[in-house]
């Protein structure tokens, strides 16, 4: 019976390390599934921001994990090839057009898409200059006939100048990056340019 009573004590010793390991085990889990829930709300949270652009962009951009200087994940996109490529394009456009009041730079547009992609998540970044060209780009694209249409018979079917009617399926990064399928349009504020400065 005294043998009994005196390994109580050992008995309460390995008991009390196992819960202590245990929840040390259990805080380090909880710690790491919500560094893993953060990541992955940000992940959906970048994914819709970018949604507000174009389906073709958003495919154009990998997101993926990456750590810090400390260690720490955190996520950043990678540019296709081809969107590296046409980049530019889409920033002059923006630029161009009279009715974006923030203009940007390539290299910011580049840096916000990969290395700052994160911050799109941040509450003060819904008005920034990277949101404004993102909803920029999925915004339908004002455009007017480029040239006089005439049909088959000779008639005049669209006037120069003419607007375009469309159903927005032609959004303003459609209309950049693939000009050779619209030769036909061009953009409306292209038309007043032109009348302003004479040429």
């Amino acid at each position: 019976m005294r043998e009994h009573k005196a390994t109580r004590p050992i008995i309460a010793f390995i008991l009390a390390l196992a819960l202590a390991f245990g929840g040390l085990f259990v805080l380090v889990g909880c710690k790491h599934s919500e560094s893993e829930r953060g990541l992955d709300w940000e992940r959906a949270c970048i994914q819709q921001r970018l949604g507000v652009s174009s389906f073709g962009l958003v495919q154009q951009i990998s997101i993926e994990e990456r750590q810090d200087e400390k260690g720490n994940p955190h996520l950043v996109g990678v540019l296709s090839d081809w969107l590296d490529g046409v980049l530019e394009d889409l920033v002059d456009a923006y630029n161009a057009d009279p009715t974006t009041e923030s203009k940007a730079t390539l290299e910011e547009v580049r840096f916000d898409l990969t290395e700052g992609l994160a911050e799109l998540c941040k509450p003060n970044t819904l008005n920034s200059p990277i949101m404004e060209f993102l909803y920029w780009c999925g915004r339908p694209a004002e455009l007017v006939y480029n040239e006089d249409v005439f049909g088959t018979y000779g008639g005049l079917i669209h006037a120069e100048g003419e607007p375009v009617i469309q159903a927005g399926s032609i959004v303003n990064f459609k209309f950049v990056v693939y000009p050779d399928s619209f030769h036909a349009y061009r953009f409306a504020w292209l038309g007043i340019e032109k009348e302003t400065t004479g040429h």
